[in-house]
């Protein structure tokens, strides 16, 4: 039955329908925008209308929500507050106001009430909190969004669960209340799979405890007791809306909703619940008689004979579920048009009777249009498709008949569509067309073997090429170790240089002869082990810094007891430079130490010293500076000449090793000699910076 009630009187209207609520008679009470409260006598079909004209004077004729309270009606306004009414009369026992007194509330916009059974009532608001008000003494406790800011926008619908916490649907999230304590909960988190449920207009907990919400755009959300998701149904898999305003149980298996598009009947079977569980949907609107497609939230009742009632624009239905009968018949769909490029394919059968068409494989671009026959409403037919090998799911195409498909690969397909009747109910059998899409001929086997044979040649000849490539690749390799080898054996040479040798065991062997044999064993005892540490080093490629300055170290302070300590030296190595991780060339800098000493420090008279200095250069490399106040390159060339001594064979070998370093990589190693001038610009000294890029010791952890 629809219950509509137009009149040119705003207020003895029932254009929009907020709340519904049952008297002791059986009477409809009914909360609506604009025109206050009706009361709708079953009997006579009568309607009587109180609003500010009569007794609600403190009313803005506007009954936004409704609660019985044993037997008192509390109506919530729109802006000015609560009036409370004997049921049966309704005439007005007291008001609630809005303010900061113990009986007032925090907010005039009444959205939703709960009894919590404990003997309070709680009032949500639209932006200013949440109410608790005592049922006996009307002492009333406001939580303030100030102090609770999830309070903060509408609250729009309550649960109440069966361990007596209060469920709570806002505009923003879901919420538990402790009615005891009392405190606020959110309970579903935003990182979760509930994240995209936000609005809620309605809450029904049913006899197993499951909680059925009704939201503002996500369909219907069902959750179990401990708030984890059981199913969310929406318009992409069986609803007509995913706006849900009410939720009514018709049984444990059947529950009706509300919509923005009709009113559906969802029967449901404990498999349902599971992941690819099915439901049964059965939709209805303005064409099944309702009064309009639009309800509102809140506006839903069940009332005591087990009729159902649901209101919105234009009034409110009321109906016994068991009345309603869903017509079990279903629509046949056929295919009623088939076009390539925007045209029509040309069969001497139309095209409904064919069960398979043939295409080239340029004609990739199509589209299908089709229909139904019988138990059918035009604008409610909705159909579903697929093509079988390219899509992967059933598309819902609502009332669209027609798809198209563009830029096909070659291949055989199956396209499939089905549609419901005007109950909402499915037809499973659908009607399928096979659509053959030729393989060009560079797809074709043929094709592609002789392509194979082609590259296949192709490929041989390439690996000869990559063959030859590689032998002579790896022949310069092998010339390019010989020559490292060749330098490095001369390095050796250079480095156990028999001047050297033979002079250090003279001084030895005069000290011997002078019986100072505490210095000629000291003597003795640094010269072995620089021998030693010589050869240890010249079988690896690369050593530590560390151990190149202890070498170095040990040939300085020989040398310095052969001229009697005419010189100093000093070894500064930066901080944040690690000696025992870093890796440069072995046998490397001891040449041009002994360069400085025998070219620079050996002709200069006064005080004499060489210091070693290490730096970090750049991101990857390290910075070795050799820096005397000898008599400088020049003076010492000049003296070479008269003395007839040939160039520092060491130093050269040293500038081979580093160009050798460079071959193949990115680095910068290499040597630079900078002269030295005093103020007078006379020649004071030489620096020899020598760049190494950084080579990390990858056995450091071994060898504590």
């Amino acid at each position: 039955m629809t219950i509509q009630k137009n009149d040119t009187n705003d207020l003895k209207s029932l254009r929009f329908v907020r709340k519904i609520l049952e008297d002791d008679h059986q009477n409809l009470l009914i909360g609506t925008s604009g025109s206050g409260l009706v009361k709708y006598n079953r009997t006579d079909q009568s309607f009587s209308f109180y609003n500010s004209s009569n007794i609600l004077a403190n009313s803005d004729n506007f009954v936004i929500e409704m609660i019985r309270v044993n037997n008192e009606l509390w109506l919530g306004y729109n802006g000015n507050g609560i009036d409370i009414l004997d049921i049966n009369t309704l005439k007005k026992i007291r008001q609630i106001d809005v303010g900061v007194g113990e009986k007032q509330i925090s907010d005039g916009v009444i959205w939703s009430f709960l009894n919590d059974g404990k003997g309070s009532i709680w009032v949500g608001t639209r932006q200013n909190g949440m109410n608790k008000i005592d049922i006996l003494t009307g002492k009333v406790t406001q939580f303030l969004k100030s102090a609770y800011p999830m309070l903060s926008t509408g609250m729009r619908c309550m649960g109440l669960l069966r361990n007596g916490k209060i469920l709570l649907g806002t505009e923003d999230g879901l919420f538990e209340i402790d009615a005891i304590k009392p405190g606020f909960r959110e309970v579903l988190p935003k990182q979760s799979e509930t994240e995209s449920f936000k609005s809620f207009k309605s809450i029904l907990i049913d006899a197993k405890e499951r909680i059925w919400l009704g939201t503002d755009g996500t369909g219907v959300v069902v959750l179990d007791k401990n708030y984890h998701l059981l199913k969310n149904l929406n318009s992409n898999n069986s609803l007509n809306s995913d706006v849900v305003y009410g939720i009514l149980p018709e049984n444990d298996s059947i529950f009706w909703i509300s919509t923005n598009t009709g009113i559906s009947a969802i029967h449901w079977r404990e498999k349902s619940f599971e992941k690819n569980g099915k439901v049964q949907v059965v939709n209805y609107d303005e064409k099944n008689g309702l009064q309009s497609n639009e309800f509102n939230t809140g506006a839903y009742a069940l009332l005591s004979d087990g009729s159902m009632a649901f209101g919105g624009l234009n009034g409110l239905n009321v109906f016994k579920p068991k009345d309603i009968q869903s017509t079990p018949m279903y629509p046949i769909v056929y295919i009623n048009e088939f076009k390539i490029f925007e045209n029509e394919l040309k069969t001497d059968t139309l095209i409904s009777y064919l069960s398979s068409v043939h295409l080239k494989h340029f004609e990739n671009s199509f589209s299908i249009s089709f229909g139904t026959i019988g138990y059918s409403i035009r604008g409610k037919t909705k159909y579903r498709y697929r093509l079988v090998g390219y899509d992967k799911e059933w598309i819902n195409a609502d009332s669209r008949n027609y798809v198209s498909y563009t830029n096909m690969k070659s291949g055989d397909y199956e396209f499939q569509v089905k549609a419901c009747n005007y109950d909402g109910v499915w037809n499973e059998n659908y009607t399928s067309l096979y659509i053959y899409i030729a393989t060009p001929f560079y797809k074709t086997w043929w094709f592609c073997m002789l392509l194979v044979g082609f590259m296949s040649q192709w490929a041989y000849f390439f690996y000869r090429y990559r063959q030859r490539q590689l032998r002579d690749r790896e022949q310069m390799k092998i010339t390019h170790t010989r020559e490292i080898a060749e330098v490095e054996m001369k390095a050796l040479r250079a480095q156990i240089n028999p001047h050297f040798l033979f002079n250090s065991l003279n001084s030895i062997n005069s000290y011997i002869l002078r019986n100072d044999n505490k210095t000629a064993s000291k003597y003795l005892v640094k010269f072995s082990q620089l021998v030693r540490n010589i050869l240890n080093n010249s079988s690896n490629p690369f050593i530590t810094l560390k151990e190149e300055l202890n070498t170095i170290e040990l040939y300085m302070h020989i040398e310095g007891m052969r001229f009697n300590n005419q010189f100093a030296y000093l070894i500064d190595v930066d901080e944040e430079i690690d000696t025992t991780e870093i890796m440069i060339p072995s046998l490397l800098l001891q040449p041009y130490i002994e360069n400085a000493i025998w070219h620079g420090l050996l002709h200069k008279d006064g005080e004499k010293y060489i210091n070693i200095r290490v730096r970090k250069h750049l991101q990857e490399s390290i910075s070795i500076c050799i820096d005397d106040n000898g008599v400088g390159r020049k003076v010492a060339a000049e003296i070479e000449q008269k003395t007839k001594q040939g160039k520092s064979f060491g130093m050269e070998l040293g500038e081979s090793r580093l160009k050798l370093m460079n071959e193949g990589q990115d680095t910068v190693a290499g040597v630079q000699m900078i002269d030295k001038l005093d103020a007078n610009q006379q020649p004071s000294g030489t620096i020899i910076e020598i760049t190494i890029p950084v080579k990390l010791n990858l056995n450091k952890s071994n060898n504590p």
